[in-house]
């Protein structure tokens, strides 16, 4: 049954609503009025008692800003890009770049321009919510095919988390093909559940067709963005890459989710501390797997937990962890041989990086008790199934533990009689090196200790640095010879030797230098004098910095690489060598001689791209002969 009065209030509501009379159904509001009986004289004072104008106002000022050329610049323009839409693709921001601007440089304002602005300062999510009861809300797809409709939502977005209305209106960018624009905004829109996992899913999809280290390398860093920040966004993430690496494992195409998932873990500690994210490591077990691995992932975390996530480093954190360490040996023994499955947990990074640097403490060491299960936690992890070049079983796996876990000792207790000053003959410097060169882990802790030791500004604080110092030094020669690849970390080593011992001690300088130099000559060229470079760079005393040129020189003569000549002038600028000259000061016997050859060298055989600067120009001037 009609109700004639219920229709006429309900119409006359509508004409009431704010800026009735610029709906594109009003025509049809006001005949359907008219029919049901109202009166011309009420649809009149309900238009225009309802409208408002807004558009139209900043249609009629943007019209007289024009007219006068009144400068006008967007609130937050030139301060650094405030906006989620900043961070878009090139292509993106330049179709966003609608509004023209004026020869100052300003942007000419139009009513989008003004009206956004509004809505920024107006929008109320709760009351948005409304638009839905008269069906969908047609003028948003609108706005979401034009670009700067399409920044506007993002940014209202990012500042209004959880909106209904929002999320619907990023559902019909992405619908429209715009994916590029939401995945800029970044970690903005986390919160926005449906965005976020549209984006995971498309950034693990890349992950499994990646080519290239450099494109995982920037996929990580998206993850990062967009997951670490957040518990819940982290452990859906977790969950997701831990599932995809244990299921693809198997095939041996695992690896990109493996180290997305590393990736993930360690920007999620740096956000959110390592307890919270360590705490969680039992959820991502897969759900089919042994109760022995869910044993050992429980007791990983738990130590993870109890040592470095509660602040601990060092022998700390492995006196911390040392009850649940105990247990997980514990667990592994009743296990005889552990499958790859068990050992992962024990083979997670930051485990092995714990049991390294406690086991390896050049500080707070450990018991030895406490000792002897790292070490042979340390070897089970080396040894184990699914360790590189592991095969066999039983008696040999027996046999392999056994030596893997005596090299480490071996390499720690050597590392420890040096760093207190006794003295290592060669027999023992040998047996180091044979060491490093058997198991890796061995090499790395040996690294760690040595490295830590010569890197204290503390430890050159006292005269017994004379005695432990130089054996530390050759300790880190030794495992550069054995371990090739971890050349770097050790130039890196000696570095932080070098800014840690300042000019207090110029003969151990002397004795860094050498190993340098060694290195240099053994094919580290650009990592040496890259190393050299920070460590000038970062207030070296000139003498020091002169005496390691001038070494370097008198090993390494013509013809010189620009590789090689380029960074050797910036040092020689550095150790202000052009004064020490002019003074008198270079000492050494033959000095004059090689800088005269090198500048002869850089400035007549040598072309450098780009140029050299004025001041590198002068000092050439300055180190060449006479003519």
């Amino acid at each position: 049954m009609s109700d004639p009065a219920g229709e006429l209030l309900a119409l006359e509501g509508a004409m009431r609503a704010p800026d009735a009379v610029m709906e594109p159904g009003a025509a049809d509001v006001v005949a359907r009025y008219m029919r049901a009986g109202g009166k011309p004289e009420d649809v009149i004072e309900s238009l225009t008692s309802s409208y408002e104008g807004c558009a139209q106002m900043a249609s009629l000022v943007c019209g007289w800003m024009r007219l006068v050329e009144a400068p006008y610049a967007p609130p937050g323009a030139g301060a650094g890009g405030s906006s989620a839409f900043d961070a878009l693709p090139s292509g993106a921001a330049a179709a966003a770049a609608t509004t023209s601007t004026s020869g100052r440089g300003e942007v000419a304002p139009d009513e989008f321009t003004l009206l956004q602005e509004l809505a920024r300062e107006k929008f109320d999510p709760d009351a948005l919510l409304a638009v839905f009861r008269r069906g969908r809300p047609t003028w948003l797809h609108t706005l979401a095919a034009d670009p700067r409709g399409r920044r506007l939502i993002l940014d209202l977005s990012a500042q209004h988390p959880g909106s209904l209305f929002l999320a619907y209106a990023l559902r019909r960018i992405f619908d429209t093909g715009h994916d590029e624009e939401v995945a800029a905004a970044g970690a903005s829109l986390s919160s926005y559940f449906e965005v976020y996992h549209r984006l995971l899913a498309r950034r693990l999809e890349a992950a499994a067709a990646a080519a290239s280290s450099a494109q995982l390398q920037q996929l990580a860093a998206e993850l990062a963005e967009a997951c670490a920040g957040g518990q819940h966004t982290y452990a859906h993430a977790q969950h997701m890459l831990t599932h995809l690496a244990a299921r693809e494992g198997a095939s041996g195409s695992g690896g990109p989710f493996r180290r997305l998932s590393q990736e993930l873990e360690g920007a999620a500690v740096s956000r959110q501390g390592g307890a919270a994210v360590w705490a969680m490591q039992p959820l991502f077990v897969p759900r089919d797997a042994p109760q022995q691995q869910r044993d050992a992932v429980r007791l990983v975390s738990r130590a993870l937990v109890l040592g470095p996530g509660s602040g601990g480093t060092g022998g700390a954190a492995l006196m911390q962890a040392g009850q649940v360490l105990n247990q997980l040996q514990d667990l592994y023994a009743r296990q005889g041989q552990p499958n790859a499955c068990e050992l992962a947990p024990l083979r997670h990074v930051r485990m092995l990086q714990m049991l390294l640097e406690g086991l390896f403490s050049w500080q707070q060491q450990p018991t030895p008790a406490v000792q002897r299960t790292a070490s042979h936690l340390l070897a089970l992890a080396a040894t184990g199934q699914g360790a590189p070049g592991v095969e066999g079983g039983g008696a040999d796996h027996g046999r392999a533990l056994a030596e893997a876990q005596a090299y480490i000792e071996r390499v720690r207790a050597l590392g420890s009689r040096a760093a207190a000053g006794e003295k290592l003959d060669e027999a023992d410097l040998a047996s180091a090196e044979a060491a490093a060169r058997a198991l890796t882990l061995a090499g790395l802790g040996l690294l760690h200790l040595a490295g830590g030791f010569l890197g204290s500004a503390a430890t050159y604080e006292d005269d017994r640095c004379l005695s432990s110092a130089p054996q530390l030094i050759t300790l880190l020669r030794r495992a550069a010879a054995a371990q090739p690849a971890r050349v770097p970390t050790v130039v890196r080593a000696l570095q932080a030797a070098l800014t840690a011992m300042g000019a207090r001690r110029p003969e151990l300088a002397d004795r860094v230098f050498g190993a340098l130099l060694e290195l240099l000559l053994e094919g580290a060229v650009a990592e040496v004098l890259a190393a050299a470079e920070a460590w000038a760079g970062g207030g070296a005393d000139p003498s020091l910095v002169r005496a390691f040129a001038l070494r370097v020189l008198d090993r390494a003569g013509p013809p010189y690489s620009r590789e090689f000549a380029r960074p050797l002038l910036r040092l020689l600028l550095v150790g202000k060598m052009g004064v020490a000259k002019r003074a008198g000061m270079l000492g050494a016997a033959g000095a004059v001689e090689r800088l005269q050859q090198f500048a002869d060298e850089c400035r007549q055989a040598i072309d450098f791209v780009p140029g050299l600067s004025d001041a590198e120009m002068d000092l050439l001037e300055c180190l060449a002969p006479s003519r």
